[in-house]
């Protein structure tokens, strides 16, 4: 598709590799995802509660930072802030009977709008008959910590014809019905031919209406043969089921008799479903009939063997969806009770892959009882007692020299010297345990400090940046994007225990990583991101060059991924794209200028990292300049070719192509909401001439149909949409508080403010359970009460954007590039607290900061990238 050039940036891409915005001079700042280790890499169990009786289950409300886990006796209890409360959140020790082995308060549920009704659900065997099947609702008191004993209201039950197999699970489904497990009824072999009998709920999992205690309707026996509540039918003893919370499978850990466990799948949304029990053990024929026929078999079984303390005993577990084990997500987690085991695999097209034993890694304790996730999907275990969390002491992104803290890489791609203008320079200010000191940094340019590399004028060392572990060590590494250098190169600084070591660097071009020829103004390296495409345990690198010609076209671009390995980055392998490229949607067109902007992340929720490349001079629609995003997906073969391309005229995303809105002009992969997917950020710099923010909701298939604009003036966001403004122009993804969600830090380098022309701010959006939470945005700038500096003409605060944990302690920092075109750029460092981002202890430096080496110039765009 061809395509008028961009105002200025075309111009800008074949002259100076500096960019648009009227008379903003700063490249984009690179997007980067975390790394993803090899799985069992930097993985822990940390204890976080001990003393607990007969814990058999653990959950909590979404969103909030407690844990409930229950207790067969017949209590749930609180652990707050890493105390047991010594009060009971709910104790029906009465009502409960729990005297047989596997009798007792087994279940516990919160539905998603818990904090608004403070409603819940337990599954329990009551002192009825031999210990009946019972189902109730109860509500939290005036004290948030306690629930109302009293306000139980029974929604279920069910005789029970023996005191074992009672199943025990119950969740709240992605439908907001409620889910809950029940065994065959006990006794060896199914004495009651209960399994295979869709006339009673025993051997099943039931789906209610939690308003009545009703079958829900959809149920697949309603209005037909069978009992209304049934979902799915055929268990022996499910110990255990969840759902994965990206894509609604259901799992479930089903107790074998003598001779095999298994886990099965129901898939979203499928009921009906047989898994086999009495007619099979497994996939063993166990009393017949034997036909195969309607049933549904094990994604995983296992056989049972001699020593422990019996044969073998399933504990279902979860897939993992949470934030800080990013690299295990799509992982499911399962046990044995009998053995102690503890595994995991990964469900791919039905089939059970990467299976791994973690129980020796791990030095995982006996008599696993149960898992559960917290309010944010964090993954726990509970055994003998104790309440262990999974956690990594993986090195928080960009820790350069592995100390557990961030290294704050600055780009300063205008800086003259050794007689090269535009030659380039970037500096790495060093985390420390308290605020940033600037005094405390090493610099790197080309044919210094035994960097290879002669400088050149208009080369732009520093144009872009991007942290990644491509050897796979406990070091992280950083690829430094020289776009001017003929038609541009990527050096790449491998990490070690003393920083960045230049022994080894490597330089990268399209001819050294036979992808093609290359030419002058293709600035490759003009944009960088960095995570696991082909998940094999090494960051890989997307390298974007917008000025490259492709297919005939001048300046159509194109984005190329190089693979990590045990020794870094290398040639095999890599692969060049572009919009002409087999299996790549739309054709190269003149300025399209596709790898304009790059982020990294796992938008299908497959453990395959994906690439989302802004293509901001594509035309749409007859306009010229609208922009675009292709999104190409990550697979164990590498980059591509399945890929989706995304623009303002596309089903489902809100508002309409115009002409040179550049939506593209930047991306950022974040994760705002609890949907276990990374969500896209595009920035359209200049939508309506002042900017805009798309928020596209990842999903299972890839980008879903749900898509939020945001926009200065608009709802809950302050201040007058003016042209220029630039809101957007760069983006940011990181959690700064620690609850799990990603802030989105959103540039507008452009904005006039406090009477003073293109001062520039950034304002910040609270991710949600829901996504990005417009009514908690917030706006810094440098005439914000506590921000050191004072806003000037032409400061650009915001050109740059990025979070990093400089302290080491989970929360992110914000730090804030300001390229100053007239005096040379700053960079303002802002705290995470648990409370949010804080101005208090803001550091602020420049190239006139004492300890830091140049002096503050014109157009050094010191702080350009992050």
């Amino acid at each position: 598709m061809r395509s008028q050039p961009l105002p200025q940036v075309a111009r800008a891409l074949r002259i100076q590799i500096v960019a648009m915005l009227a008379a903003l001079a700063v490249l984009v700042p690179a997007s980067q995802t975390a790394a993803q280790a090899a799985i069992t890499d930097d993985v822990d169990l940390t204890v976080v509660a001990s003393g607990l009786s007969l814990a058999v289950d653990l959950t909590a409300p979404p969103g909030d930072d407690r844990l409930f886990v229950v207790e067969k006796v017949g209590r749930i209890r609180i652990i707050k802030n890493g105390t047991v409360l010594s009060t009971p959140f709910l104790d029906i020790t009465g009502p409960v009977r729990s005297s047989a082995n596997e009798q007792g308060l087994l279940g516990l549920a919160f539905p998603d709008d818990y904090a608004e009704t403070g409603l819940f659900y337990v599954h329990y065997t009551s002192d009825a008959g031999s210990g009946d099947t019972a189902i109730a609702e109860y509500k939290v008191s005036a004290n948030p910590d306690v629930a109302d004993a009293s306000s139980g209201r029974i929604l279920f039950t069910r005789d029970q014809p023996n005191s074992n197999h009672n199943g025990g699970g119950i969740h709240i489904g992605p439908d907001g019905y409620l889910y809950a497990s029940l065994g065959d009824g006990g006794g060896g072999g199914d004495p009651g031919e209960h399994g295979q009998n869709i006339n009673t709920t025993l051997g099943s999992i039931i789906r209610l209406d939690p308003a009545t205690g009703e079958a829900a309707p959809g149920n697949p026996f309603i209005d037909a043969a069978g009992a209304d509540a049934i979902w799915v039918y055929g268990l022996r003893n499910p110990w255990r089921f969840s759902f994965d919370r990206a894509t609604g499978d259901i799992f479930i850990g089903d107790v074998g008799q003598g001779a095999l466990e298994e886990i099965d799948v129901a898939p979203a949304g499928v009921g009906g479903l047989n898994f086999g029990w009495d007619a099979y053990e497994g996939t063993r024929c166990f009393e017949g009939p034997c036909n195969e026929a309607g049933k549904v078999f094990p994604v995983v079984e296992y056989g049972h063997r001699s020593g422990g303390a019996c044969g073998g005993s399933v504990t279902g577990g979860y897939v993992y969806r949470g934030n800080e084990l990013p690299w295990l997500r799509g992982h499911y987690f399962y046990a044995d009770w009998c053995h102690g085991d503890l595994k995991s695999f990964r469900l791919h097209n039905g089939k059970a892959k990467q299976k791994t034993n973690w129980s020796n890694i791990l030095g995982a304790p006996g008599f696993i009882t149960a898992f559960g996730e917290d309010g944010f999907g964090e993954l726990y275990m509970l055994a003998q007692g104790n309440v262990y969390k999974f956690t990594s002491e993986r090195n928080p992104e960009c820790d350069f020299n592995g100390d557990g803290r961030a290294d704050v890489p600055v780009g300063v791609s205008g800086e003259s010297h050794s007689g090269a203008a535009n030659a380039g320079r970037v500096m790495v200010f060093w985390g420390v345990a308290g605020p940033i000191d600037p005094a405390q940094n090493t610099n790197f340019r080309q044919g210094g400090n035994g960097l290879p590399g002669v400088p050149g004028a208009d080369e732009r060392f520093g144009a872009s940046l991007a942290c990644g572990n491509f050897n796979g060590d406990s070091y992280w590494d950083l690829a430094i994007g020289v776009p001017g250098e003929g038609g541009g190169a990527v050096q790449v600084l491998y990490g070690d225990a003393n920083g960045l070591s230049t022994s080894g660097a490597d330089t990268w071009t399209q001819v050294t990583l036979g992808v093609g020829a290359e030419a002058a103004g293709d600035t490759f390296g003009f944009a960088l991101g960095a995570g696991d495409i082909n998940r094999d345990g090494f960051d890989d690198l997307a390298v974007g060059a917008p000025g490259d010609n492709e297919a005939g076209e001048n300046g159509s671009g194109s984005v190329t991924a190089v693979f990590g390995s045990a020794t870094g980055l290398n040639a095999a392998g890599a692969v060049l794209l572009h919009q002409s490229s087999q299996g790549i949607v739309n054709d190269a067109g003149q300025d399209d200028n596709m790898g304009y902007s790059v982020a990294v992340g796992d938008i299908d929720g497959d453990g395959f990292a994906d690439v989302a490349s802004g293509v901001p001079g594509e035309s749409v629609a007859g306009y010229p300049g609208a922009g675009a995003v292709s999104v190409i997906f990550g697979n164990s073969a590498g980059l591509g070719p399945r890929d989706v391309l995304m623009h303002r005229n596309r089903p489902g995303i809100r508002s309409t192509a115009a002409e040179a809105a550049h939506f593209g002009r930047a991306v950022e992969i974040g994760r705002f909401d609890l949907d276990g997917f990374d969500d896209l950020a595009v920035g359209v710099a200049r939508a309506d001439d002042s900017g805009a923010v798309h928020v596209i909701h990842g999903g299972p298939n890839g980008l879903s149909k749900r898509d939020h604009v945001f926009g200065q003036g608009a709802g809950s966001i302050p201040d007058t949409r003016e042209a220029g403004d630039g809101f957007g122009f760069a983006l940011a993804a990181g959690d700064s508080n620690g609850d799990g969600f990603d802030e989105l830090a959103i540039g507008a380098p452009g904005e006039d403010h406090s009477g003073v022309e293109r001062a520039g701010l950034v304002g910040v959006m609270p991710g949600s359970i829901a996504g990005l939470d417009p009514s908690g945005y917030t706006t810094w700038h440098q005439e914000v009460a506590g921000i050191l500096g004072v806003a000037q003409a032409d400061d650009q605060f915001g050109a740059a954007v990025r979070f990093l944990d400089t302290r080491g302690d989970t929360r992110l920092e914000l730090i804030v590039g300001s390229t100053q075109t007239v005096r040379g750029g700053e960079v303002n460092w802002f705290r995470g607290l648990k409370a949010g981002l804080t101005v208090v202890g803001d550091r602020r430096w420049m190239q006139n900061t004492p300890g830091v080496i140049g002096d503050s110039e014109a157009n050094d765009f010191f702080g350009g990238a992050l």
